[in-house]
């Protein structure tokens, strides 16, 4: 089956913070493309977050062989032979040729630490949830590998080290998958590394896409190194075809402060928490809701906790949350049902581990809406 021009995208935000020691990468998900398929990555640096169309000339950065099998000009999603089924022995579908395989109109990606990158991938009719096709759809797992600073060619895939882990593709409404973790020293260095993204299918069915990313010192480097290839500077934006430094984050009249433009269309809201009770290890609390969301057609409340190791439960909204956001202390939340609605916060309560002590004021929430 082919799609036109205007197929939907899937888009996935990959914030490398690259510090001394630690490396904090953030993705947000969005997979709304129904065409039947395997997948691959098909942009390695969109300047678009999560945006509903495919454009070519949001692209900066390109995957292995993409003038070939993922052309720029080519209609996006379109089966050309690019998924590919990795071993041990081989991760990539093409090895690695930093010459032959990308050029001027396919370029490597360009990073700098602290950016937000955005890759792009079709779903190709693999996401499992009623919104999309139904929740028997095969996904079992989404993954980020990385491989050593300046490796001279591929490795095998067992040594290429995991990043990240997107657990399941998200319904086309928008999810969030916020990964926090340690690494290695090298990823604070500048240099050149490859990076594998890997979809398992049905279980032990994997399909893979490798490319290659410099990491430079600077977001003013990054920007020269863009320039000189004929590419837009600046970093990905919530607004059609434009780049942006940032975001504002205006107050509102009920406390929360209020962000545009951390994706497409979107607003987000931060929330207050307070404890109502606390007990050795737990406590119970609420987070409050602005009159504002009944109004809203399209929204969800994303608590981020500082660590992962708690046993959280709510009233007056459902989880929806998967289990790899929960693994990195992510819970999504929903008003589903109308009498929901009529409350003005989200109850909660939530039990620590030991080495998992936190305040209230160290839990993020956030309203997010379209």
């Amino acid at each position: 089956m082919k799609e036109t021009d205007s197929s939907p995208q899937s888009a996935v935000s990959l914030r490398i913070r690259i510090m001394k020691t630690i490396a904090v990468l953030i993705m947000t998900c969005v997979f709304v493309v129904r065409v039947s398929g395997h997948s691959w990555v098909s942009c390695t640096d969109y300047t678009e977050k999560n945006g509903a169309t495919w454009d070519q000339a949001k692209c900066r950065g390109f995957p292995r062989s993409a003038e070939r099998f993922a052309n720029r000009q080519g209609v996006f999603g379109v089966d050309t032979g690019y998924d590919f089924t990795p071993s041990e022995n081989q991760a990539c579908k093409t090895a690695r040729n930093d010459v032959t395989q990308y050029s001027a109109s396919h370029p490597m990606a360009v990073y700098y630490p602290g950016q937000e990158v955005v890759f792009v991938h079709p779903t190709k009719n693999h996401v499992a949830d009623i919104r999309c096709t139904n929740k028997f759809i095969p996904d079992r797992a989404n993954k980020i590998l990385m491989g050593a600073r300046n490796a001279p060619r591929d490795v095998r895939l067992s040594q290429f080290r995991e990043v990240a882990d997107l657990g399941v593709s998200p319904a086309p409404i928008f999810k969030g998958c916020y990964i926090q973790l340690l690494t290695n020293d090298d990823l604070a260095l500048a240099g050149r590394y490859t990076f594998v993204w890997l979809w398992e299918f049905n279980g032990g069915q994997f399909y893979s896409s490798c490319w290659e990313a410099d990491v430079v010192a600077t977001r003013a480097e990054r920007d020269n190194r863009l320039t000189q290839q004929g590419s837009s500077g600046g970093d990905a934006s919530s607004r059609p075809g434009s780049a942006s430094s940032g975001s504002s984050s205006p107050s509102t009249s009920d406390g929360s402060s209020e962000t545009t433009g951390m994706n497409m269309g979107e607003e987000r809201r931060s929330l207050t928490v307070q404890y109502t009770q606390e007990w050795p290890g737990g406590a119970q609390g609420r987070i409050r809701l602005p009159n504002s969301r009944r109004t809203l057609s399209n929204w969800r409340v994303e608590v981020q906790f500082p660590c992962p190791d708690i046993t959280f439960n709510v009233w007056n909204a459902e989880s929806d949350s998967s289990g790899g956001m929960m693994s990195h202390g992510l819970y999504v939340l929903r008003q589903t049902e109308g009498w929901m609605l009529n409350k003005n916060h989200v109850g909660f309560t939530v039990q620590r581990a030991p080495s998992c002590d936190f305040a209230a004021n160290d839990i993020d929430a956030t309203l997010v809406s379209m």
